[in-house]
């Protein structure tokens, strides 16, 4: 479309400003911009605002910050700023706090206690303990001390426990009072001290328990470390299993156990794949019959693909993958499959 007067001036006509019209109508922008019809069309539109004492006052009164009015409307900050007008603008604005000993004071008062004046007056509070002021705002609050514990109390206390480290997790004050006054002895005279000694026999008997050393040290390590530190390995860990350290004699052995490869694998692992690395695993399976699957057929695999069994090749193929394969290898896939449904996609 070639843009004339009349129809860049019918365009601009839809909006209020040159931003919104060189964003919405870019061609017609242009044009104007090129054939100097700029001012002449865009008479209508607002120009750019111009912040009067006034409009900055409005604009000021919408927030109850600086921060917020700078944030939001800079331009009408800027403007008040630059022409000196924050006493005309700026009188509504909330002031932050200047806390002074005094007003600490009177604050303070408020409460009875320090913690209840932290969480009801955090500015006041912080600004004592900046300032100084803190013991002289504090003195009419009383201070919530725990009373102190005697031997009675930690008695009570530690009845209710069976060890001391149950204890001392559930009433650490208590437990800490009875230490400190010397009482802890005669406070749980009642309890189980839990004395774990590991003896030659102790460690045997912990040892018999499992089948190999790793697992020994993994469940049982004070047993393990105790036994290690005492040298008392012969007498404790005579019953574990060793790893056996396969050889060629040793693998044809176990080989001759199988008749088949799978066999093999399946019920002796360590020394099939031994004889892998030992690079002897011909020798030992020479005696195996390698079982293959016969050769099929277009009869066998016209039985595998029957009406019975599958309505699909791809059910074909995932149930019988060989068959499948040896039908499409032979060329046979269409007259076995003759039967089957076939998916066409549409044209």
């Amino acid at each position: 479309m070639k843009w004339d007067f009349e129809d860049c001036k019918n365009s601009a006509l839809k909006y209020n400003t040159r931003n919104e019209w060189a964003q919405g109508e870019r061609g017609a922008y242009v044009r104007s911009l090129k054939e100097k019809w700029i001012d002449e069309i865009t008479v209508h539109m607002n120009g750019r605002l111009k912040w009067t004492r006034e409009a900055c006052k409005a604009s000021a009164l919408t927030f109850t910050t600086m921060t917020d009015w700078k944030l939001n409307e800079g331009g009408a900050y800027e403007a008040c700023k630059r022409n000196k007008w924050q006493s005309f603008c700026c009188g509504h604005f909330t002031r932050k706090v200047k806390w002074t000993e005094e007003s600490c004071k009177e604050s303070a008062l408020q409460f009875t206690t320090r913690k209840a004046w932290q969480k009801g007056a955090a500015g006041a509070y912080k600004a004592s303990k900046r300032q100084g002021w803190f013991d002289n705002c504090v003195t009419h609050m009383s201070l919530q001390l725990r009373p102190k514990l005697d031997i009675e109390d930690c008695k009570v206390s530690a009845s209710k426990y069976n060890t001391r480290k149950e204890w001392a997790k559930a009433d650490p004050s208590a437990y800490q009072a009875s230490r400190k006054s010397g009482w802890l002895e005669n406070v749980t005279a009642h309890m189980d001290i839990l004395v774990n000694k590991w003896t030659r026999e102790a460690c045997k008997a912990s040892a018999l328990t499992v089948t190999t050393v790793s697992d020994w040290k993994l469940n049982e390590g004070g047993a393990y470390e105790a036994c290690k530190r005492n040298k008392w390995e012969s007498f404790c860990c005579g019953h574990f299993t060793r790893k056996v350290k396969w050889t060629e004699e040793s693998c044809k052995e176990s080989a001759l156990q199988f008749t088949t490869r799978k066999a093999w694998q399946k019920g002796a692992a360590g020394a099939h794949k031994a004889s892998k690395k030992l690079g002897c695993f011909d020798s030992c399976v020479a005696h195996m019959a390698l079982q293959r699957r016969p050769k099929l057929d277009l009869e066998d695999c016209k039985a595998s693909a029957s009406k019975s069994k599958y309505k699909t090749r791809t059910e074909w193929a995932k149930a019988d993958p060989s068959a499948y394969r040896a039908s499409r290898k032979k060329g046979w896939l269409e007259n076995v499959t003759a039967h089957m449904p076939r998916k066409r996609s549409p044209l």
